[in-house]
């Protein structure tokens, strides 16, 4: 029986169509291929990381490492755009051409400027913060301000009258010192009968005034540190119902301390860092006290010292068979030779501390140190030179031995470290 014509040709489509499904793998193997490429600076040449590497029209994307090199698989060969992306150097686009085999790039971008707004940084101190957030008008006027009216006011009255705004002062007469009355003008709103002085209260260094009309005239210019004026308005809610007139705070300078031309505060004419410092400020001194070779240094000298006051107070001063001082020379003189015996193991010790304990910064002062030297020597020498009694005499004798050879260089060690000043920064010898 024979075979239909359309039954013979199904085998062949069939065979026809697997044919076709097969080539079809072939063929998208060979539309696609993978890029791959390497971002670099266009100035140093240094592989720039964290860009983000797009293709046109398809999802994929990759990100450089730290040497700047990427890869995208898979793209479609052609022409394709690149978007290159990273915060520093903006967005650039790059058309490439994709074959068969893929394509190695080298990408050189360089840095675009980002344009932000602008920051404004405002430093307040914390005592003008605080006196923003309780919305204050207090006046104050500093030191510097005082130093440019010393030649233009007569007294403190006057001083307040050109500084502050809203204060008037009245005077009985044109004599410094004469009895001032300063006044808010606002004051006469608060008080329609009072024709007085409507005085503010006046707190000097924090002890209120109970006359403050004579304190503007006498008080000297000179002494004083800081005022701070606050109005009625203000005043009374701070200080209560004795300040309706208004509050001036008078702060003086510390007794010893006075300002130099700077900012820091001098002692002595030498800069110390804190206005209230009375003594040296180790903070100012990298090296510490050499308090070893400090009293090193004073024993020496001392010793040295009383060996000469000795053998300058023999030629006059001696011991005669019965244990009595006695002396050979006039009142004058036996006087001159005491004091040298005094005077020559106060000047040693002293120069002697001063001069193995002083550093690059700092040395000790000369005065403190020969005053507590003559105070351990003048004790010394009186029980050192005791004769009467043989046992009282000798513990007499071994305490004075103690105060001259022990006590002195103690004490002038100590008013070594005490008593100090910076090194003269123009000649640090002195």
């Amino acid at each position: 029986m024979p075979v239909p014509a359309v039954s013979r040709r199904v085998p062949a489509l069939l065979f026809g169509l697997c044919l076709l499904l097969a080539a079809v793998p072939h063929v998208a193997a060979q539309a696609t291929a993978d890029l791959v490429g390497r971002v670099v600076d266009m100035e140093s040449g240094a592989g720039i990381p964290d860009v983000v590497v797009r293709a046109g029209g398809l999802t994929r994307e990759a990100v450089t490492d730290a040497a700047g090199l990427f890869r995208l698989e898979g793209i479609p060969t052609g022409e394709r755009l690149l978007t290159f992306e990273h915060l520093a150097y903006g967005e650039h686009q790059q058309v490439v051409n994709v074959g068969d085999e893929g394509l190695e790039l080298e990408i050189r971008l360089s840095p675009t400027a980002i344009a932000i707004e602008e920051l404004v940084v405002e430093g307040v101190r914390p005592e003008e913060r605080a006196q923003r957030a309780r919305g204050s008008s207090t006046h104050v006027v500093d030191a510097e301000m005082i130093q440019r009216a010393l030649g233009t006011s007569r007294h403190l009255g006057d001083l307040l009258r050109q500084t502050v705004p809203g204060i008037r002062m009245r005077q009985r007469n044109d004599v410094s010192g004469a009895d001032v009355c300063l006044e808010f003008r606002s004051a006469q709103s608060i008080s329609m009968l009072n024709r007085g002085c409507q005085s503010p209260q006046v707190y000097l260094d924090g002890v209120p005034v109970s006359n403050p009309n004579f304190l503007y005239g006498m008080l000297s210019l000179h002494t004083i540190e800081r005022l701070e004026v606050v109005p009625p308005g203000e005043a009374g809610a701070r200080y209560g119902s004795g300040s309706l007139y208004g509050v001036i705070l008078i702060t003086t300078h510390t007794p010893g301390v006075q300002r130099g031309d700077g900012a820091e505060p001098v002692i002595g004419g030498y800069p110390v860092t804190s206005p209230s410092s009375r003594h040296f400020d180790w903070s100012q001194e990298p090296q510490g006290h050499h308090t070893g070779r400090a009293f090193l240094g004073a024993f020496v000298g001392n010793a040295l010292g009383i060996a000469a006051g000795v053998s300058v107070a023999k030629t006059c001063i001696g011991i005669d068979a019965k244990d009595e001082i006695v002396t050979e020379c006039s009142a004058g003189k036996t006087g001159t030779v005491a004091v040298a015996a005094l005077l020559i193991p106060t000047v040693t010790s002293a120069l002697g501390a001063r001069w193995s304990g002083a550093t690059d910064t700092s040395v000790g002062r000369f005065a403190p140190a020969a005053f507590g030297a003559a105070l351990g020597l003048l004790p010394g020498y009186a029980f050192a030179l005791t004769t009467e009694g043989a046992a009282e005499a000798d513990i007499a004798n071994a305490v004075g031995y103690t105060f001259l050879f022990a006590a002195v260089p103690i004490i002038v060690t100590g008013a070594d470290r005490l008593f100090r000043r910076l090194r003269h920064p123009e000649d640090p010898t002195r």
